[in-house]
């Protein structure tokens, strides 16, 4: 066991506090902190604290690797969000493989704004509330499109291209920002909405909370009326599989995802959106949020587990006010994370153990069966299903 340092991600969208509180760190109200990352993700890799005390760190890939130790096919998150994530959605294994190796053999860069897939992994995700948490989160049923279309005039074009091609054909007119017809919802919307007042449980609130801030970048005002908007209340959780749409909209959050960059957008985002492609990975068919909702699973130890479709991670916790002192043998790689409070890990069979206080992480590989003792702490697990 050993403790690893994670990276904090400056995304303009992140807060201010929330994760600097947690690590222990001096706030600075000039850069935002919206991620926080916990893996062995090449463009924000944590590191392996060699010893207590010590100044020396070792990139964790490298120390798997030199230790031949499974590799991590997880990225492990904590995110603050201030201010609206861009709609967006991501492949399937198959349609990832596909589209990097299309565009490796068009020689589009890595680095290029217009290149989609960074990598041929799917990227399935799972969200843990830490506050109250608002997202869109996959298409609506037909009652709410309808009724959101029917609120005005101005948006007849687009609910006369709902009626007659469905969600999909209607997407496309609402993204295409060449045409007259969108032009004009756009500006209508944003000039019947921008001194109005909305509940944030209105899909409205979020259209203008939107263009408040970005009055120059009105893509996916539209698509948001398509989408479902899903409050979650602190320890709730939801998942997103390959070709959901979603959008993190605010509060704070766990997230447990596969290791991968691939993004396709669908507005409220000034960055590339490639409509041809998104057409191609989104899935437009109704997509009830109950069915996305994890029904967590409580063991006998404790441990609070939300079990997803997903083969290749498991994220679980343990909960202040826990009275027992689990323990476990441990057959993946796993990260444990400290949230709140202070707790011991030790490894029963050499007696040698590690305090984990709140903001602090800790590695733990196969062979080791550990025990996890302590008062008033929160402890998040992520670890590899084999």
């Amino acid at each position: 066991m050993l403790k690893i340092r994670g990276r904090i991600q400056h995304y303009a969208w992140g807060g201010h506090s929330y994760i600097p509180q947690l690590l222990g760190q001096p706030q600075n109200p000039e850069i935002p902190c919206a991620e926080y990352w916990l893996g062995t993700h090449p463009a924000a890799p944590s590191t392996v604290i060699a010893a207590a005390g010590s100044e020396q760190e070792i990139a964790l890939a490298e120390y798997l690797a030199s230790n031949q130790l499974p590799a991590l096919k997880f990225l492990f998150k904590v995110l603050d969000v201030r201010d609206m994530l861009s709609i967006q959605v991501h492949p399937t294994k198959a349609q990832a493989e596909e589209g990097f190796t299309r565009e490796n053999a068009s020689d589009i860069p890595l680095t290029a704004s217009h290149r989609n897939y960074k990598d041929n992994s799917d990227k399935p995700e799972l969200a843990v509330a830490l506050s109250d948490f608002w997202l869109l989160h996959g298409i609506a049923n037909d009652e709410q499109i309808t009724s959101r279309l029917n609120r005005a005039e101005y948006l007849k074009p687009l609910l006369n291209a709902y009626m007659k091609g469905g969600t999909e054909a209607a997407f496309r007119l609402a993204l295409d920002t060449g045409n007259p017809d969108t032009q004009h919802m756009h500006q209508a919307l944003a000039a019947d909405i921008v001194a109005k007042q909305y509940a944030k449980t209105d899909i409205l609130f979020w259209v203008q909370q939107w263009l408040r801030k970005n009055p120059q970048t009105p893509n996916g005002i539209l698509t948001v009326l398509f989408m479902n908007l899903v409050h979650l209340a602190p320890g709730e959780a939801i998942f997103q599989p390959s070709g959901l749409l979603h959008a993190y909209l605010e509060g704070q959050n766990i997230e447990l995802m596969a290791n991968s960059d691939n993004v396709l957008r669908a507005g409220l985002t000034p960055k590339h959106i490639d409509v041809a492609e998104l057409m191609k990975i989104a899935n437009f068919n109704s997509t009830p949020p109950a069915e996305f909702i994890i029904d967590t699973q409580s063991t006998e130890q404790g441990e609070l587990r939300y079990p997803t479709p997903f083969p290749d991670f498991e994220l679980s916790s343990w909960n202040p006010g826990q009275l027992a002192s689990p323990h476990w043998l441990v057959e993946q790689p796993e990260i444990l994370l400290c949230l709140d409070g202070t707790a011991t890990l030790t490894d029963i069979v050499s007696g040698s153990a590690i305090v984990c206080e709140k903001g602090e992480a800790v590695l733990i590989w196969p062979g080791h069966t550990v025990s996890l003792n302590g008062e008033h702490f929160q402890v998040f697990r992520a670890r590899n299903i084999a």
